[in-house]
């Protein structure tokens, strides 16, 4: 009974109903659109590193080497091996991972070339399978088991461009490689993403022989890939590895160590900075307060307006507490709908910006050459998604809201005397 008389209330009061549910339309509606896109960032800017498996990439800065037939991508320096099982020990730490990223000259092109510990393909690496998504980000298929020797694993985009397929015979530095599988990456650009990949023991083998500097460093990697565990401090984390990288390779742990997470690259990506984004949310934190206060302020004058009406229903038997039920019913009425239509409009706007976004990956989290044989994947577009806990949290704020509102309408109405309200009939 008290659902349907509100709901017929809320249809005859049109203009009141339209101003209250307008009101928190707007509201919701910018504080979802805000959320969602500050969200889509997030997701967006994540996935290169979710998709490899890894939280964190490590990296040293120094000058690029000469150039020759092979070299290290640009201003990577050689980090050595035994850095990663002293990473690996850091509490907070799950898994660890080297990758050494060079170039090979074959003219007219510049090759793409990331060498990977065989062992690592299924764990932290831009060619494993076995993320946090899921296969459906990376489909990788090997002709035979082992993966040594001169073999190589190729870009999907790649060996389209040059008609390669398993079996197939492709030359570096002068030396020959068997295509014993394709990576197809789906469309999602990952750190450590290259056209090529091969074993780590034969790429140190074509870096040393083409630079002398190199001879005598050991075995090396130029990108750290890190897993942490759940909880992990990841400030804490990346301070260690930064005085464990710059300890072994003597650089300087502040301005030579560099350190990237989703977070730290998310700026330079989106082209918005950290400070923006708390901007907008303060801006929608401050609207929804605006707004609560005019739904307060509106359903007490509603319920003045109603004095006639509320004296009568206290005259014919109606008690405090159903007159309440009433108004809070109507309240939330009101608020469901606005919040329904704001999550929506809210979620329209962020999938037009989402639609039309593309971000640029920062170049040493994707570091290809000029010349790349296939064009390089350092545009990020993602699609959308919904999150059902912003949407549930923006219908409890709507709620939350017109119920405030109702709640202050209802105590207004409980010292209405029907004695009183039925002089001004």
């Amino acid at each position: 009974m008290i659902l349907a008389y509100a709901w017929r209330e809320v249809a005859r009061r049109k203009t009141r109903t339209t101003l209250m549910v307008m009101s928190i339309f707007f509201a919701i509606a910018l504080f979802v659109s805000v959320l969602a896109v500050l969200n889509f960032f997030k997701e967006a800017v994540s996935l290169p590193f979710k998709t490899a498996g890894a939280d964190m990439v490590v990296e040293t800065f120094v000058e690029p080497g000469p150039w020759k037939r092979v070299r290290l991508a640009r201003h990577l320096g050689p980090i050595p091996l035994s850095v990663l099982n002293e990473i690996k020990g850091i509490p907070g730490v799950e898994d660890v991972s080297g990758l050494l990223l060079f170039w090979s000259w074959e003219a007219p092109r510049m090759i793409n070339i990331a060498a990977v510990d065989p062992s690592d393909l299924e764990r932290v690496s831009p060619v494993s399978t076995r993320t946090a998504l899921g296969r459906m980000f990376t489909r990788l298929e090997l002709s035979v088991p082992s993966f040594e020797g001169y073999s190589a694993i190729l870009d999907k985009r790649f060996a389209e461009t040059f008609g390669l397929k398993v079996g197939s015979q492709i030359e570096l530095a002068g030396r020959k490689f068997t295509v014993i599988g394709i990576v197809d990456y789906t469309n999602v650009p990952r750190v450590g993403q290259a056209e090529v990949f091969i074993p780590l023991n034969v790429a140190l083998e074509m870096v040393r022989e083409s630079h002398e500097y190199l001879r005598g460093k050991g075995d090396f990697v130029n990108m750290i890939l890190v897993k942490l565990s759940a909880g992990a401090d990841r400030k804490a984390v990346e301070g260690k590895i930064r005085q464990i990288v710059a300890n072994a390779t003597g650089l300087n742990p502040e301005k030579q160590v560099k350190v990237f997470t989703s977070e730290s690259i998310l700026p330079d990506t989106t082209g918005v900075s950290l400070l923006t984004q708390q901007m907008f949310k303060v801006i929608a934190i401050l609207m929804l307060i605006g707004i609560a206060l005019l739904v307060m302020k509106t359903s007490v004058a509603a319920v003045t307006e109603r004095t006639q009406e509320i004296g009568i229903m206290k005259a014919v038997g109606w008690r405090d507490s159903e007159i309440a039920k009433l108004i809070l019913t109507e309240s939330a009425i009101q608020g469901l709908i606005g919040g329904i239509l704001g999550c929506i409009a809210g979620y329209a706007v962020a999938f037009l910006y989402a639609a039309t976004a593309k971000f640029n990956l920062p170049h040493p989290i994707v570091p290809y050459s000029c010349l790349p044989a296939a064009a390089p994947p350092q545009t990020l577009s993602v699609a959308m998604k919904l999150s059902w806990e912003l949407i549930i949290l923006a219908l409890v704020i709507s709620l939350a809201m017109s119920l405030l509102g109702g709640y202050l309408a209802a105590k207004h109405a409980a010292t209405m005397r029907p004695a009183e309200a039925l002089r001004r009939l």
